[in-house]
């Protein structure tokens, strides 16, 4: 009995007492007083008792008194009539109850019954006020619909510091995949080279004369043939791009070996020297001297002991092949970069390049000041057999190029990668490193 009288009354008291605490503590006292004089001697009927109380506490929550917070649609959630036949606690407590309540949803109206209770007067008949009769309302609550709209709401922006994840911390890139940039403009790889190549192309004009950062003049046409390959590059061509690898290099900050790239102009030079060195007789050529400009394309660092590691330049076979040409000076080595050996068998190659193999020794020994015999042995020569095949012959230029700067990079492992499949691709970054300057984008 207890429990059942708990759960009617106390939410109603406690939302009164919470909401008009003082004037429904004065109400019930002033009602409890009134009915324990008026009962004096007889006993309570706590029914009776219950249900004045619950009509007095509805009469407090009037809407007029208690107004809804915040402009939300209120729900009158009330106390139906009592089940005939009930007459006391515990008939209520064995009568049936309705416990299936259920959540209202968006855009449903909800009708909820509403029982108003009636105040009893002395005598147990229904007090009439101001000639309002006992009367049944259904009150309409309706929740308001959720307004759809095709609007995405802001995404919630986290806070949390965004941290690289562990596996990117040391990430670098191959070595192998090459990719020309240069500060202050646009990054050419692989993906973009077409666009970027003809972008400079167009803006570069059709047949017109610019002078290139070595002090060169070119005309597009030549400039076009790197890419288009359609005839043999000439040599002044090939002296702009060795420039511009140089530079390309020299911009891509330091490296661990000291390497110089030359134009076509050090195999003239070097051939000169030999001529020199043949006409001097064997037991002199010890004291032989050679000038500053030659000394000098040995030198790398500030003193004449402190010499290049390795010298890459272009060497034209009989004006008809191009090929690479690397002098390793750190192990007295000619390695050779030739795309196409079968124009070139191994002993006439040899007779092209002894020239270079014999006076180099001998120019190495007079600038570092090595006096003995072994240094001036000459330098073997090696070919490089990695290297992919092409027998185009107008590929040749472009992938002499490719295949200097790639061996400068990567070694013997670094030409596999200069094959006739990519040799389109790499003549592009090679002409976008031209007109980088001669274009200004």
């Amino acid at each position: 009995m207890a429990n059942l009288v708990g759960r009617i009354v106390t939410p109603k008291i406690e939302d009164a007492v919470y909401k008009l605490g003082d004037k429904l503590e004065e109400r019930l006292a002033k009602l409890i007083k009134a009915e324990a004089e008026k009962k004096v001697g007889e006993p309570i009927q706590l029914d009776n008792l219950i249900n004045m109380v619950i009509t007095d506490v509805g009469g407090v929550l009037d809407d007029s008194e208690v107004a809804p917070a915040n402009n939300q649609p209120s729900i009158h959630i009330t106390v139906g009539p009592v089940a005939e036949g009930v007459k006391t606690l515990e008939d209520a407590a064995h009568s049936p109850t309705d416990t299936n309540l259920t959540t209202p949803q968006p855009g449903q109206n909800t009708n909820f019954t509403h029982h108003h209770l009636s105040p009893v007067d002395e005598d147990g008949s229904p007090h009439e006020k101001e000639g309002e009769l006992l009367h049944e309302e259904v009150c309409h609550a309706s929740v308001p619909d959720v307004e759809a709209s095709n609007v995405i709401a802001e995404t919630r922006k986290s806070k949390r510091t965004r941290i690289l994840p562990p596996l990117f911390n040391d990430y670098q890139c191959d070595p192998k995949i090459k990719a020309f940039s240069r500060e202050g403009t646009l990054t050419t790889t692989s993906n973009n080279i077409d666009e970027i190549y003809m972008a400079m192309r167009e803006r570069a004009g059709d047949s017109r004369v610019y002078t290139v950062a070595n002090g060169m003049s070119v005309t597009t046409d030549e400039l076009n043939e790197i890419v288009d390959r359609n005839q043999q590059m000439t040599p002044k061509v090939m002296d702009v791009l060795m420039y511009y690898i140089s530079l390309d290099r020299n911009r891509k900050g330091s490296h661990q070996s000291k390497i110089a790239f030359y134009d076509t102009n050090f195999s003239a030079l070097l051939m000169k020297q030999h001529g020199r060195l043949t006409k001097t007789a064997i037991k002199d050529r010890h004291r032989m001297k050679y000038d500053e400009a030659v000394v000098k394309h040995f030198i790398g660092g500030s003193t004449p002991d402190d010499v290049y590691d390795c010298i890459y330049f272009p060497f034209f076979i009989d004006k008809q092949h191009w090929v690479g040409v690397s002098l390793d000076l750190s192990r007295g080595a000619v390695q050779i970069l030739d795309c196409n050996h079968g124009f070139r068998s191994e002993s006439m190659m040899k007779k092209d390049i002894t020239p270079i193999t014999v006076v180099v020794p001998h120019i190495l020994a007079t600038t570092t000041g090595n006096k003995s015999a072994d240094a001036r042995k000459p330098y073997q020569m090696v070919r490089v057999n990695c290297v992919p095949h092409n027998s185009n012959s107008t590929d040749a230029a472009a992938t002499t190029v490719l295949l200097i700067q790639a061996h400068a990079a990567n070694g013997a492992d670094g030409v596999k990668d200069v094959t006739p499949e990519t040799i389109s691709s790499g003549a592009k970054h090679l002409a976008v490193l031209v007109y980088h300057d001669i274009t200004h984008v």
